[in-house]
């Protein structure tokens, strides 16, 4: 079972077409600063509506670029995904920074993020991949030679969260893909598979639909949820 978690946009354009908005220029990071930078103004080159998809897989198969990235070309979007398997290392607080940047200058109406779902994957079991997370919370202690991973892992769901706060200021639309949890009743509930963690537990998550009115889709796809 699948659960993306979609936030509805806010403002006067959430019942019409996506805007078509002129594009911002893009903005540099200063490494010693770690602080994005504001360019001066260009003339767009592209008019068409932006979306931002963060954590996309390869950047194309034999079969060109990923279903999602064709679905919203097909639908007239510029598509800008990232994910380290396409050159973009996420886990760069250099690249955060960017891409917030742009995120905060309404580049972008529409976010998808695939945060990265193996911490929390009910295949995990055993001594060579043990759980990291149950339905309670993070394991503890950490389990021996996980704990670098783990937190890898914390810190791209805290920078999801990040992105979802600015992009919800700005009244982009954002959509948070990733196994449904298994230990609530629901359609994907299994009960021999309760005791596992999901990333819709985590205290991050928890405290982000504090702050922003979630709406949940599950839906079956992944045999390793």
């Amino acid at each position: 079972e699948r659960q993306p978690w979609k936030l509805a946009k806010a403002g006067p354009e959430a019942a019409g077409e996506p805007p078509k908005r002129a594009r911002p220029a893009p903005q540099t990071v200063s490494p010693e600063a770690g602080a994005a930078e504001e360019t001066p103004p260009a003339v767009p080159t592209d008019a068409r509506p932006a979306a931002l998809i963060l954590f996309s897989g390869p950047a194309s198969s034999a079969e060109g670029p990923s279903t999602l990235e064709k679905e919203l070309e097909a639908l007239g979007f510029r598509v800008v995904a990232l994910d380290l398997l396409s050159g973009h290392d996420l886990s760069s607080p250099s690249a955060q920074q960017a891409v917030l940047a742009r995120v905060r200058r309404a580049e972008f109406i529409f976010v998808f993020a695939g945060t990265p779902c193996a911490p929390y994957s009910i295949a995990r079991g055993g001594p060579f991949c043990p759980p990291l997370h149950t339905s309670s919370g993070p394991v503890e202690p950490c389990p021996t030679g996980w704990a670098d991973y783990r937190a890898l892992h914390d810190d791209f769901l805290d920078f999801t969260c990040t992105v979802f706060r600015a992009a919800s200021t700005v009244g982009a639309a954002c959509i948070l893909e990733n196994p449904a949890c298994v230990s609530v009743a629901g359609p994907a509930h299994w009960a021999a598979k309760a005791h596992h963690g999901s990333i819709f537990t985590t205290e991050a998550i928890i405290a982000l639909r504090r702050e922003i009115d979630f709406k949940s889709v599950s839906f079956a796809q992944c045999a390793f949820g």
